[in-house]
């Protein structure tokens, strides 16, 4: 069982300052203790002043992605649909079983003291996440919960707006990897409500998790001080 931290990270001065900050925090509140790789997704627009400072705090790897393929679009569009689907098929990823994504503006801020990935994998876990009753913005949902149900899901027990937390979950990568996931998401992503309406990898994780992941695979992580662009995760 192999596993690791993931992050995306744009070339803007405030995501660097942002990431500096989450890597430092990531080191000492659990690197320290549990020794895990930790990878920098990132346009070539990342200088190497930039990689730099952020090896100054944690050991990274850089890894290069290229949204050239990708439709016209905003740089949060891309991350959407990076996380909705594409990040799972990364080869940077082929040798892990786990990740857990964190973004630059996520800061972890006491230390956590439990293996994350050895725990999911003796819990049976597939899906972590630490807050599910955010409410999304409606026009960046508009026609996403009718899509979820022309694939053929029943959206009764799943709430509209209702979104995961995101900027923190640990994914287990042979599920997300293979069917139903990829192809609700290539339905989805056919559909072109991320660049569209902006539907986020968040509403499209808790409608995608809550329809075809058993639950006893899903744990809700209650324990981590954890807080993102100011707000705490519960």
């Amino acid at each position: 069982m192999k596993g690791c931290f993931i992050y995306l990270v744009n070339h803007t001065e405030r995501a660097v300052e942002d990431g500096v900050r989450s890597l430092a925090l990531l080191q000492t509140n659990y690197l320290d203790r549990f020794p895990t790789p930790v990878l920098l997704f990132h346009e070539a627009g990342l200088t190497d002043e930039m990689k730099a400072r952020l090896t100054a705090s944690a050991r990274v790897a850089f890894v290069p992605v290229d949204f050239s393929s990708y439709p016209n679009g905003t740089g949060y569009n891309h991350m959407c649909r990076f996380f909705a689907g594409e990040v799972f098929h990364q080869p940077a990823l082929a040798r892990f079983d786990y990740y857990c994504r964190l973004d630059t503006d996520s800061f972890i801020n006491a230390p956590i003291d439990y293996d994350l990935f050895g725990f999911a994998h003796r819990t049976g876990v597939w899906y972590g996440f630490l807050n599910d009753v955010i409410q999304d913005n409606p026009a960046y949902c508009h026609g996403l919960w009718e899509a979820a149900r022309q694939f053929g899901i029943s959206t009764v027990n799943i709430p509209e707006r209702r979104l995961y937390y995101t900027n923190f979950e640990v994914c287990y990568l042979p599920w997300f990897r293979g069917n139903p996931w990829q192809a609700f998401y290539q339905f989805l992503d056919e559909k072109g409500g991320i660049y569209a309406y902006r539907w986020g990898d968040h509403t499209i994780r808790y409608i995608g998790v809550k329809a075809f992941m058993a639950p006893e695979r899903v744990k809700q992580l209650t324990d981590i001080n954890y807080s993102h662009q100011g707000i705490g995760a519960s």
